[in-house]
């Protein structure tokens, strides 16, 4: 068993010493290369560069949150509709077992407002804008001409 332990050992030993030389060799031939001077306009391209990838860090960051992409939702818990009241007042429709509940959501605590006699989803849904009245319709033509 000591015998196994020690060859173990002596390869990894092999393996960390042979890392270690072709990291000391890479650094070695990097560092023999030439020089560039560091000057304005490479300072500005750098600046530049580093800006544009911020920039689009925050820009996919302002996505996934409209988006809401992120972690999935909790097994058995879906979030169905959510309305900002305020700055951090919200009230939100989640589905829990095929019933939806009308919970109001405030920085401090989350409240049940009502357990809806009808999903969302099964609600009637609004008029399409081929169901309007033909008035209502003319009036729309109006403002856009």
């Amino acid at each position: 068993m000591l015998l196994v332990k020690l060859n173990v050992l002596k390869s990894y030993a092999k393996a960390v010493a042979l890392s270690f030389l072709s990291i000391v060799l890479t650094i070695s031939e990097v560092s023999a290369g030439p020089v560039t001077p560091v000057n304005g306009t490479s300072v500005i391209n750098m600046l530049m560069s580093l800006a544009v990838v911020l920039a689009l860090i925050f820009l996919f960051a302002f996505i996934a949150k409209k988006l809401r992409i992120g972690p999935a939702n909790q097994q058995g818990i879906k979030l169905v509709a959510n309305l900002t009241i305020g700055q951090k007042e919200r009230v939100v429709v989640v589905e829990v077992e095929n019933e939806q509940y009308l919970l109001g959501v405030t920085s401090t605590q989350i409240n049940l407002l009502q357990k809806l006699p009808q999903n969302l989803s099964e609600a009637p849904q609004p008029l399409a804008t081929e169901q309007l009245p033909f008035d209502l319709m003319s009036v729309l033509k109006k403002g856009k001409s």
